[in-house]
This record gives structure tokens, C-alpha cells and sequence, in this order.
């Protein structure tokens, strides 16, 4: 049966934009409280602050001092959900410069694993951590090497963390191109020609919203018996 989250205590990461805040008002439908963390206080306070049981807490997750304190305030917690972008580097591998590729671990993995091994302290048993991954850690994405570092070393960790770390579950989802807000830096036309090809080499035909993706993470942390585990929810563009 699966687990219900009525009553629940949820800290989301990244809970501005995007997967975590679909994840947020989501949580919020089923009767969850949650803490919704994101860097920018303004922006976090103005779309989740007026959601019922939602506490907004501004935080640099890169700041392991900063994660601690979080978790040692809020107290015990039933779900962890992590959904950081923190603009990785994107480009030709011959520019990736051990600066870039130090600023893409900075900016994601380590505070994905910081994250985690922060939580430990408050989750109950029978909890759950969820990453928020990426396709480019299973499929060959030109330009995509960083993310294929961040999250493929994410996606290795899993299996060893279920291990490790049960009862506590953790698991990851794995999106590929996700309809957010984060296509807004490009243009008009680029974001629609990227849409239309991301559409034609995906079986189900078009791109995943945020609400797709948050589906995927709700299953992790509702079925009991699920550890270790990537889900990928790409539409099957894995599979092209």
C-alpha cells in the first residue's frame, strides 16, 4: 500500500521554480507540510509564501555550516526532495576548464551529497531522500559533459546510499528536457525549435512539464518497497 503523505513533514530544495516548486504545491494538496528552501528568500516568499503549511526558508545549499543549522531548526522530517540547478557548465568538452568543472561539482553535487548526509540526522525511519537527476547521465547529450559527470556520479552513489543508509529510502528521478522556466533565459524561437526537437525524439511526443516530473518523485516516496533506484521520466527518450 502506499505510503500516504497527510500530516507528513517534506523539506524541498529548490523550491522557487521549477520541478520543487510544482513538488510544493503539490505536497500541499496532499495535506503535507513543508519546508521549501531556495537562495532567493523575494522569490520563494512571493510563490510559496501564502501556501497553507508551508514554512519559506532562504538558503545557500552550497553552505554545509548553513545545512546543518537548517536541519538542527526544523526538526524531524519524513521526506527530503532535491531539485537544484545552479547552471552547470554547457558547452564543448575542449572548454572545460578544471575552473568550469569545479564551479559545476560546487554548484550541484556536492551540495546533492551535503544535503543528504545532512539530513540523516532528522529524517525518521522509513524516510526518504529524492534527487532530481538527469537524463544526460545515461544519454550521450553533445555539450553535456558536466552534466554527465554531475549527475551520472549521483546516479552511482544510489545503489551503495540505499544500501547504507536503510530503512531510510533514497532514490532519484531523472527528468529529461523539462518544460520550466529555466527555457525563459533563451529566446523565443530557440526555446520552440529545441521544444519541437525534443518532442520528435521522444516516443510519447512531447516534452515532460514539471507536474510529469513531480508524479515520478511522488512514487518514490510513496512505495515502500522502491530504494536505490533511477526512475527516468523522459517520455522513453531514453530508450531513442
Amino acid at each position: 500500500m502506499a505510503i500516504s503523505l497527510e500530516g507528513r513533514r517534506v523539506a524541498v530544495f529548490g523550491a522557487s521554480s521549477g520541478i520543487g516548486l510544482a513538488c510544493v504545491r503539490r505536497f500541499v494538496a496532499l495535506g503535507t507540510r513543508v519546508e521549501a528552501v531556495a537562495r532567493s528568500g523575494d522569490r520563494l516568499r512571493a510563490r510559496v509564501g501564502d501556501l497553507p503549511g508551508v514554512r519559506p526558508c532562504a538558503l545557500d545549499a552550497c553552505q554545509d555550516v548553513a545545512l546543518a543549522q537548517f536541519f538542527a531548526a526544523t526538526g524531524p522530517l519524513d521526506h527530503v526532495v532535491v531539485s537544484l540547478v545552479s547552471g552547470p557548465y554547457f558547452g564543448p568538452f575542449a572548454g572545460l576548464t578544471p575552473e568550469a568543472l569545479r564551479r559545476s561539482l560546487d554548484g550541484k553535487l556536492l551540495p546533492y551529497v551535503n544535503i543528504a548526509r545532512r539530513a540523516l540526522a532528522s529524517l525518521r525511519d522509513g524516510g526518504t531522500i529524492t534527487w532530481v537527476t538527469g537524463l544526460a547521465a545515461r544519454r550521450a547529450t553533445p555539450s553535456g559533459v558536466a552534466l554527465a559527470a554531475i549527475n551520472g556520479a549521483l546516479e552511482g552513489m544510489l545503489p551503495t546510499l540505499a544500501a547504507e543508509l536503510a530503512p531510510i529510502r533514497i532514490n532519484a528521478v531523472s527528468p529529461g528536457p523539462t518544460d520550466t522556466e529555466a527555457w525563459d533565459r533563451i529566446s523565443p524561437e530557440l526555446r520552440r525549435k529545441l521544444a519541437d526537437e525534443a518532442a520528435a525524439t521522444t516516443p510519447l511526443g512531447r516534452m515532460a512539464s514539471a507536474d510529469d516530473v513531480c508524479d515520478a518523485v511522488l512514487a518514490a516516496m510513496t512505495s515502500p518497497f522502491l530504494t536505490g533506484v533511477v526512475i527516468p521520466c523522459d517520455g522513453g527518450r531514453h530508450l531513442a
